[in-house]
């Protein structure tokens, strides 16, 4: 990619339907004013998650397979730290604990460490949920004596770890399951007396950790979200025995029917009655830590390993069937660059079709030799899953039908890089075809004034006889890997 995609600004864009020219076919105008900017656009969506398999006691053993090594690395490998937090579901199942003669505790975090090594190698941090049972030890979250040790535990663990004040600590995922308790005694009273004690161990090992909750499912069917919430703002505290337990940030699960629509509407609603009810939490952070465009992970679904839901995900920040989001970066015309993202989605039916995108950007400012490339995802371009689907679904893929879908697994360039043209070096003018669903990427930039830097933590990860990934850090800059054969024909 040219430059770096670095999303800071939003400018002025307008988009207009002209109507269909066939059944299957719509026409868009996009009109972008690269010299008026509206606000600062934020990086919001900076995480990405995953649940161990079942039994969660044998969490340890999913940790150290060659399968979880090349996850991390390709979620730490997004450009630009675009994905930074991992939040993980059972993590103090990882620990184990018992009461030694003497009567103190005794803690091993072996395995925890082993997976938190992993995240930091890779440029990530966990998304820490407290939650799970070290070596079965706890029973009843309404016994009083389990309350305290269950705060001592948690003090523990946040002094073994270290640097670990940008961590977002989180409440147990889904109290309103039981089952995800794991055969724990947890009453709503249980649950508040947890809540309290994880806060104040935390609190206890650093008053800088930021801990929040209560990672419910959709607030506006689990009452359990509530209740912790006027516990943290008018409850008494287990421990002070004060009004009010601190809430660093407010996290809720609203999750869609397989439209994005659903999900936008039921955030409104609940940050609606949050000021309302709870007005001094109205400038609290709040996360959508599981926002899935359909309920229910595990169902299989096609539409989840293709561009449908790429394109969804692209609609959920404007819930229109066809979108922009156009940003600029850089401070000076020598490192400027534009970026727009354009999407085409009808949420995750399967209709089709396809949009003829006329683009023109105006109040470029005018750097020399600036070039301009557009990257296109589609059904037919950049979808290894449609690849696999076209050769049978084979459970265990030939090295040729690896290196096939490989070669299909990004965005694919249509266009350029080329010269922007200098007969109006402040506008820009294109035409590109965007199919249903669809994903395109287009980017302009100036020419850098020094080559890109040597990269740094060059990494190799064997996942099979034949192939190695290798990941590297770098500064905002594509590079290409070139590979010398030994006589053996091995890398």
């Amino acid at each position: 990619m040219l430059g770096a995609l670095n999303l800071s600004i939003f400018l002025l864009l307008s988009f207009i339907s002209l109507g269909q020219q066939e059944s299957t076919k719509k026409v868009y105008t996009t009109s972008i004013d690269a010299s008026s900017k509206l606000s600062q656009l934020e990086h919001f969506w900076e995480s990405t998650g995953f649940c161990p398999p079942d039994p969660h006691k044998d969490f340890y053993r999913f940790v150290s397979t060659n399968d979880m090594a090349q996850n991390l690395a390709y979620i730490g490998s997004v450009p630009n730290q675009g994905i930074k937090q991992v939040r993980i579901h059972w993590l103090l199942d990882l620990i184990s604990m018992e009461t030694l003669p003497n009567g103190t505790m005794s803690y091993v975090y072996k395995h925890l460490d082993v997976l938190l090594h992993m995240l930091l190698k890779h440029g990530l941090k966990p998304g820490f949920e407290i939650m799970g049972n070290p070596s079965g030890f706890f029973k009843d979250f309404d016994d009083a004596e389990e309350i305290y040790a269950w705060r001592d535990m948690v003090k523990a663990l946040a002094v073994h770890l270290i640097e670990v004040s940008s961590w977002n600590f989180e409440s147990w995922n889904e109290p309103q399951n039981k089952q995800h308790f794991d055969g724990l005694h947890v009453s709503t009273q249980g649950y508040l007396n947890y809540y309290d004690a994880s806060s104040e161990g935390l609190y206890l090992a650093n008053p800088a950790l930021r801990f929040g909750g209560p990672a419910t499912g959709n607030p506006l069917k689990h009452p359990i979200f509530w209740t912790l919430i006027d516990h943290c703002y008018q409850g008494k505290n287990f421990f002070s025995h004060q009004r009010r337990t601190r809430l660093d940030y407010i996290s809720f699960h609203i999750k869609g029917g397989g439209h994005s629509i659903s999900i936008i509407n039921d955030e409104a609603l609940v940050l609606k009655n949050l000021t309302k009810y709870y007005p001094e939490f109205s400038s609290i952070p709040i996360y959508n830590d599981e926002a899935d465009p359909l309920v229910g992970w595990s169902k299989e679904e096609d539409w989840r390993a293709d561009v449908y839901y790429a394109a969804v995900v692209a609609k959920a920040s404007t819930n229109k069937t066809f979108g922009v989001i156009a940003s600029s970066s850089g401070s000076s015309p020598d490192d400027l660059q534009l970026s727009v993202l354009f999407y085409n989605s009808n949420d995750t039916s399967n209709t089709t079709g396809l949009a003829v995108v006329y683009v023109c950007i105006s109040g470029i400012p005018v750097f020399k030799d600036a070039k301009f490339v557009l990257y296109q995802m589609d059904n037919e371009r950049g979808n290894p899953h449609g690849i696999w689907v076209g050769l049978g679904r084979p459970l265990f893929p030939t090295e040729k039908e690896f290196a096939k879908m490989r070669a299909n697994e990004e965005p694919v360039r249509t266009r350029g890089p080329s010269t922007v043209s200098v007969e109006h070096p402040d506008q820009f003018k294109n035409t590109f075809v965007l199919p249903l669903p669809g994903v395109a990427l287009l980017v302009l930039c100036a020419k850098p004034i020094a080559p890109p830097a040597q990269v740094t933590n060059v990494s190799l990860l064997l996942v099979s006889p034949q192939d190695v990934l290798v990941t590297w850090k770098h500064k905002s800059a594509k590079y290409d890997l070139a590979v010398a054969k030994s006589q053996s024909n091995n890398p």
